[in-house]
Order: structure tokens, then sequence, then C-alpha cells
């Protein structure tokens, strides 16, 4: 059974919101997200409101606000919308509560692995950065009159026992020893053109109008922040 059928009967509500019920222009101030994106997750299965009104705007509790915070932690940690859907689905299709537990330990396991892997690189770049900062501070207070490029060998008794970091040694020197050469300016064509160069092909790929990912953050991302409350009923 897919979570669209799962959805629950949804019983009118009083003409007044119910105390802890909130609006859905209300759950995205609350959420920080747009009412736009809130309508997608309720098209995408995510998100379904727990009642509604006499007039037939949507009500959304505590359960609610929590999975809106709950599907932005996951994309914090880099899932997609629709990954989180698949995430949903497997947890549905699961035939005991350990199975579908199962299911999510694995994927986050897998996640974990990845971010300790990005964290490591993250460390190492924080070594060079430092390193290279703390070098180039020394550079303030020199006095050289010579080109750039003899910073690749420099003289200083200072830098006799100290090893060029790995971001600044790159700087002045090619790799067979010659420097680089200056920057080249653009140059424009400005020869007159009989036809307009065809940029459809760039803007409408169906590659990238197929993928259910862009497709979902395009949406979520790109639509004006407006009050919903009376535009999704």
């Amino acid at each position: 059974m897919s979570i669209s059928e799962a959805k629950p009967t949804l019983a009118p509500a009083a003409g007044i919101t119910k105390p802890g019920r909130i609006k859905i222009g209300e759950l995205a101030r609350k959420t920080g997200k747009t009412p736009r994106a809130l309508h997608l997750y309720e098209e995408m299965g995510l998100l379904v409101p727990s009642a509604r009104t006499e007039g037939g705007f949507r009500l959304y509790g505590p359960d609610e606000v929590a999975r809106v915070y709950w599907i932005t932690k996951l994309q914090d940690i880099g899932f997609s919308l629709p990954q989180i859907q698949s995430l949903l689905h497997t947890v549905a299709a699961s035939q005991t509560a350990p199975e579908a537990m199962n299911s999510v330990r694995e994927l986050f396991r897998g996640k974990l692995d990845d971010t300790r892997a990005q964290v490591t690189r993250l460390l190492q770049l924080e070594r060079d950065l430092s390193e290279s900062l703390a070098y180039l501070e020394g550079c303030r207070l020199c006095q050289e009159p010579a080109k750039p490029d003899a910073c690749t060998n420099c003289i200083s008794e200072r830098r006799s026992d100290e090893p060029t970091p790995s971001l600044v040694v790159g700087i002045h020197r090619k790799p067979n020893g010659e420097p680089p050469p200056p920057p080249r300016p653009c140059a424009m064509d400005m020869s007159p053109r009989t036809s307009p160069p065809d940029l459809s092909s760039r803007t409408s790929s169906p590659e990238l109008v197929t993928r259910p990912d862009y497709a979902a953050r395009s949406a979520e991302h790109t639509a004006a922040p407006t009050d919903a409350e009376g535009t999704f009923p």
C-alpha cells in the first residue's frame, strides 16, 4: 500500500481552529518553509494535514510540525525529497517494525560513513588553511626587494627550516619551473550574427526535466513565498 493510499480521511473541523492546530501559513512561518514547499510535501505524500476547517482549509498539529522539521533535518544531511519519499515507502512496505527500522538503520549507516569521510576531508583542509595563513602572516615583515617569483625559494633566515605549505608552494611556479604567463584579456566576438543562438536545448533539457530530485528542488526553492491560507485550501 502506497503512502498516498494510506492517507487518513480528514473529518471537517469546527469553524474555529482547534487548540494546537494551525493553518498552512502559520506552519510555514513556524518551520521556515514556504507554503509552496509544504504543498509540495503533501503532493509527494511526505506531509498530511491532520484536519480541515469547514471552509476546507488545512489544519496541522504538533505531529505535522515535527514531520516538517524531520524533513528539513534529512535535507540538511544530504537527502533529496525523492529519497525521503523512498524511505517512507520502504518503511510502509515493511512487514514488521524491526524490518522497517533495519532499512532505516542501513540507510543512516551509509550516510554516516559519507559524513565522516567528508569531515576528514574538511579537517585536512582546515589544517592546510591554518598552516598557510600562519606562513603568510610572516610575509608581512618581508623587506625582500626581489620579484614575487623569489617567494618559491625564500632566503629569509626565519624560513630556513620552515617548509612552504602546499597551498602556497604552487602560486609562483609552473611545473616546468617557469613563471605563469600573465592573464590574457577576454576577446569578445562582436561580429553580427545572422540568427540568435538556440538556447532551447539548455533550458528545456529532458534530462533535467525528468529528474525527480531536480523537479522537486526546483518547485521547493524557486517558488515565491505567498500566504497560502487562501491559496491552498
